[in-house]
């Protein structure tokens, strides 16, 4: 990716693309490459799915086997579906990154502007740096978990009931495995955050310049208005353009990531639930539980924040003052940029809906009503 973005700009990009190729994922890295590890991260996701499942038919307490298996599951399927879209969506992909190297690079800005954005583009890095490391740090957690347990042999996932995986060299064997699967996971859901918010830090960028442009237009000549009018349309249109794009390139992957989420917030309170004394098991599933909340919630805020920002176009052009002593044909088209501003642009989920801030609260009251639902049929729903 290193000629694919601006230097100053390319930092979280650059980083979530390198994390997608560690499982094949990067658009750029050759397609016989890349499928080698396609194909390896995808039969370890359906191993994990396969034998979760075979753990829910094989046990005979069906409840337990949901406390056991549920998040490997989930998780797994996760990966699998994100692999799969991304994988057939590389061309897509490799068009977004091309459009969004052309927009303007914020660190060549000057004065206010340049400096409140850099300033914005600090705090996204923080925030996506405090993100990947705490998601890094539950999984973490977890796979050290089994070795804190003295008297007896567990797994990250304890899915493996229907066979003996409990003596060495066995148990050393799965234990990797485990651990193998949790990395990618990591690097899987990691990689493809970091690499959506990064588009969405590019377009909100973009959108605050072509507000200033639009403020910074002065009625000097008639004529020197209307081209320099005409380029801050053009340029707000193409800022427009990756949105889309990039709804076709994650749209799928957002809706199973949001439908998952569902079911990992509702495992791991169902987990937590029955943890009893185990220290080791509640630490890890709070993490766990804090970790997927924070995927969803900062999924969300994304969506948000790219919504309020094409909107405020709008506003940001309104009180501008030229158009107020532009001639008819600029007035006329300062109405439709006005107009084009309000229609509704954002993350959604394949016409599932739309990603904002009221969708993350909806989804924890439905994972938690869940979760309330289970512990009421296990018997373990506390009084």
């Amino acid at each position: 990716m290193s000629a694919t973005a601006a230097p100053s700009q390319q930092g979280m990009l650059t980083f979530g693309l390198q994390l997608l190729g560690v499982i094949g994922l990067d658009p750029h890295v050759p397609i016989a490459l890349a499928r080698r590890k396609f194909y390896f991260v995808v039969s370890f996701a359906v191993c994990v799915i396969t034998m979760g499942t075979l753990q829910f038919l094989w046990s005979s307490d069906k409840m337990q086997a949901f406390h056991d298996g549920a998040e490997s599951i989930i998780g797994a399927y996760q990966v699998f579906v994100k692999v799969i879209a991304l994988f057939f969506a590389r061309r897509k992909l490799r068009k977004l990154i091309s459009k969004v190297s052309a927009l303007q690079d914020i660190g060549k800005l000057e004065g206010t502007l340049g400096k409140e954005l850099r300033g914005t583009r600090e705090k996204v890095m923080k925030v996506a740096k405090f993100y990947f490391r705490f998601y890094c740090l539950t999984l973490a957690v977890l796979c050290s978990r089994p070795l804190m347990v003295k008297d007896e042999r567990t797994l990250p996932y304890p899915i493996y009931d229907f066979a003996n995986v409990y003596e060495s060299p066995m148990y050393e064997v799965v234990y990797f495995l485990e651990c193998v699967g949790a990395g990618i996971l990591a690097v899987a859901i990691g990689g493809w955050d970091l690499l959506v918010y990064s588009f969405v830090a590019y377009i909100y960028c973009e959108l605050e310049v072509v507000k200033h442009e639009f403020q910074s237009l002065k009625v000097n000549d008639e004529g020197d208005l209307q081209v320099k009018f005409a380029e801050v349309v053009r340029r707000h249109e193409f800022v427009l353009s990756c949105i889309p794009d990039l709804n076709s390139v994650c749209a799928m992957t957002m809706l199973n990531q949001f439908i998952t989420l569902v079911g990992a917030i509702c495992a791991s309170v169902y987990v937590l639930a029955g943890a009893g004394h185990n220290v080791p098991l509640q630490v890890e599933q709070m993490l766990i539980l804090l970790a997927v909340s924070t995927q969803l919630l900062c999924a969300s805020c994304a969506g948000t924040i790219l919504t309020d920002q094409s909107k405020s176009v709008g506003t940001a052009l309104f009180h501008a003052p030229f158009w107020l002593e532009a001639p008819i044909a600029i007035k006329k088209e300062v109405v439709m940029v006005i107009q084009r501003s309000q229609k509704y642009e954002g993350l959604s989920m394949a016409g599932m809906g739309d990603i904002n801030i009221p969708l993350f609260t909806k989804i924890l009251k439905l994972s938690f009503s869940l979760a309330n639902a289970i512990l009421a049929i296990d018997g373990r729903k506390p009084q």
